[in-house]
């Protein structure tokens, strides 16, 4: 008889876990206590009303052990006080100008730490560069550089670059900026990491910065496969992996310095979980798999298909075995 069911899920279906908070902010700040459960002397606070300064910031906060935090431009949200005052900070860096992050921000988070510096560039990329400056020492063993007028390949190599040691530069599509283009000079960097396809990141670029040193492209068909490609470049394996929307920037930023510190990628994810996102969660076999975000970003429909590495539970054959039933016995005649 032929039987009909669901494939098997793996015995080595991962545990689903969430970080999530009721906004950006305090989902922020739940990253940081994950990941900095007894304080950090270095701070680094940032807009997450908009995405281009804070995505340096991931590799740098791994880099130099210091949770990132978001900010409103204009006012410093209460949950994110708190956070800085249980952290206990000897400085807060913030990140970008102040059309970003404002001076009433600044002089807010002056209650809070006894250094309160500013990194802000003329645009997007000297801030990144200034990051990097800031950051890392001459002679890193990577680069990455990733589109500035776009966030999905750059959170996904925040870990990527926080695990190996390595900063997160941004550059304009078609052109390599001046600011970008000296501070890969002076970093020196043993290969340029090119995050992204050739309407991320350009060849023309890419030429460019092959003059500094080799270039290594790592792109997939879109935002979810190249996270799930920068993921397969970088771990060989995860015991935790962290998805995060790839429609929207908030969630993935705070996350660099809490993903390197563990090994894990972060792989991005929409309504669904793509089929080369399943199949990388299957490679790295993962015994967690950590949703940032509420469930209005990442549903729990889609955080727990991530963690059964998408593979449906086992189901009882169908149709079931029938039970034989003894005929009524017939009729006698007289």
């Amino acid at each position: 008889m032929t039987t009909f069911g669901a494939v098997a899920a793996p015995a080595a279906a991962a545990e689903s876990d969430r970080i999530g908070g009721s906004d950006r902010y305090e989902t922020a700040v739940l990253v940081s206590q994950r990941a900095f459960p007894a304080g950090a002397a270095t701070v680094i606070l940032t807009s997450g009303e908009d995405y281009p300064d804070a995505l340096a910031g991931g590799a740098a906060g791994a880099a130099i052990g210091a949770p990132v935090l978001l900010t409103r431009t204009g006012t410093l949200p209460a949950v994110v006080a708190a956070e800085l005052d249980r952290l206990n900070p000897t400085t807060i860096v913030v990140l970008g100008g102040e059309e970003a992050v404002s001076e009433g921000v600044i002089a807010a988070a002056i209650a809070h730490a006894k250094d309160v510096e500013r990194i802000g560039g003329a645009d997007r990329y000297e801030t990144a560069a200034l990051v990097a400056d800031w950051a890392f020492d001459p002679r890193v063993p990577a680069a990455y550089l990733a589109s500035g007028t776009d966030f999905p390949d750059a959170l996904a190599g925040a870990a990527a670059a926080g695990h190996v040691g390595a900063p997160v530069l941004l550059t304009r599509p078609v052109s390599l900026p001046d600011s970008t283009a000296r501070r890969l000079v002076t970093l020196d960097p043993a290969e340029i990491v090119v995050l992204g396809g050739p309407s991320a990141v350009s060849p023309t670029v890419e030429a460019a910065v092959a003059s500094i040193a080799s270039v290594t492209r790592v792109a997939g068909g879109d935002r979810y496969a190249t996270s799930a490609a920068v993921s397969a470049d970088t771990f060989a394996s995860a015991a935790t992996v962290y998805i995060a929307t790839g429609k929207q920037f908030a969630d993935a930023l705070a996350a660099g310095p809490l993903a390197a510190g563990t090994t894990s990628p972060v792989l991005l994810v929409s309504d669904s979980v793509s089929r080369v996102v399943c199949d990388e969660i299957g490679r790295l076999d993962p015994l967690q798999v950590v949703a940032l975000g509420s469930t209005s970003a990442v549903s729990d429909g889609v955080a727990t298909w991530a963690a059964a590495l998408c593979a449906l539970p086992e189901l009882e054959p169908w149709p079931p075995t029938p039970i034989p039933i003894d005929p009524p016995p017939l009729p006698t005649m007289d």
